[in-house]
């Protein structure tokens, strides 16, 4: 299923505006208790905008991973799923286009019809091991296993462009991670 995660006690998303750093900053806390089979992960999730003018258009999402299982946990990895759906007037999303820069470490959508980007990258010391662009009514809309969410997170750089035009998405990710117990990755 595709209900995984739990918010844990007091980790319900919340945000600040201001925030102690910057001008909005949230933060939320879930485990993965709700997975079929659960590894004892706890993830801490923040983020971050800034309204200086040089800074107001991007937004920062940090993701820490806890390993409480009491033993080491290997071939982890984390990825993130995103369906921008341009543009968002209308009902359909046929003018998604999209790409990735291996130099950069960054995937890309934009609205074909006007120059609305929306970009993913990873940031922490690893970087990006994997991305892949789908077409959602061929690949998604046929159903998202979790094999298909795994082979994405972890087949490399193998799709990188959109394999026709139309309604869009992608996955950028990173791992494999091994965690000792109650250590973490960022």
């Amino acid at each position: 299923p595709d209900v995984d995660f739990q918010v844990d006690p007091g980790g319900r998303f919340q945000v600040k505006k201001p925030g102690p750093r910057f001008a909005e900053e949230a933060r939320a806390a879930f485990s993965d208790a709700w997975a079929e089979d659960p590894i004892c992960l706890f993830i801490e999730q923040g983020s971050w905008v800034d309204s200086a003018s040089d800074k107001n258009d991007y937004l920062i999402c940090e993701y820490t991973i806890w390993n409480r299982s009491g033993q080491t946990l290997s071939g982890l990895r984390a990825g993130l799923f995103f369906d921008w759906d341009f543009p968002w007037t209308g009902s359909t999303a046929t003018r998604d286009r999209g790409g990735f820069n291996q130099t950069e470490g960054l995937g890309w959508m934009f609205d074909s019809a006007q120059p609305r980007y929306r970009g993913l990258a990873v940031v922490s010391p690893m970087g990006t091991t994997s991305y892949r662009y789908f077409s959602n009514p061929n690949e998604i809309f046929n159903g998202f296993t979790g094999t298909l969410k795994y082979d994405a997170m972890s087949e490399g750089f193998v799709q990188t462009l959109p394999p026709v035009a139309g309604d869009g998405s992608h996955l950028i990710a990173t791992g494999p991670y091994t965690l000792a117990p109650d250590s973490a990755a960022r």
